[in-house]
């Protein structure tokens, strides 16, 4: 149901699947009768209706989210031992989506250390390089763990191939005098050389 149905702005019908459309007076008395943990959000294009995005109400990094966390960070990311949990940057209670931009894989020891007091663990802001990738980048951050001495470690996820196989940043950098186009003709150039 939009939104404004939900509210009671409008009495729009609901979609449900598997049985189709429901009366909203039907629905409000469901949700008001029930013991529904959340309920799920479904972002509609407001153009053409179309499904474009829906939030997570999970609380637990399961599935195909846990598989991305565990290929993402390879080792704990603060001590580099085995990962055992996949736990939110910013804990659930405190609003932390779970999200991959708000998941960390740690070892035990470093996620039972995570929870005593004056230990902090926040995501940086991610890498800005105009390359049109920047949005795919919140998806891996990396994280500042601070001690209660006030020491700080800056974690980065390691490549995707380990360790040692990132490549060349000089060769990678982007070059900002030349347009995209031209730097892909400049390379394709060198390939048939």
């Amino acid at each position: 149901m939009s939104a404004s149905t939900l509210l009671g702005l409008d009495d729009q019908p609901a979609m449900m699947r598997g049985y189709g459309a429901v009366a909203a007076e039907v629905v409000h008395d469901v949700v008001e009768s029930s013991d529904l943990p959340a309920l799920r959000s479904l972002y509609c294009d407001p153009v053409d209706g179309r499904l474009v995005a829906m939030d997570s109400t999970a609380r637990f990094f399961t599935g195909g989210l846990r598989q991305f966390q565990l290929f993402r960070d390879q080792d704990c990311r603060l001590s580099g031992t085995r990962i055992v949990d996949v736990d939110h940057v910013r804990e659930v209670q405190d609003g932390g989506p779970t999200t991959a931009a708000n998941g960390q894989g740690l070892g035990k020891q470093a996620h039972v250390i995570k929870d005593h007091p004056g230990w902090r663990v926040h995501a940086l802001d991610p890498l800005v390089v105009g390359d049109g990738l920047d949005h795919l980048r919140a998806h891996s951050p990396d994280l500042r763990w601070t001690t209660p001495t006030g020491h700080t470690y800056a974690h980065a996820p390691p490549p995707a191939l380990g360790h040692g196989s990132r490549p060349d940043p000089s060769s990678t950098a982007p070059d900002h005098t030349t347009s995209a186009l031209e730097r892909h003709l400049a390379h394709l150039l060198e390939l048939a050389c």
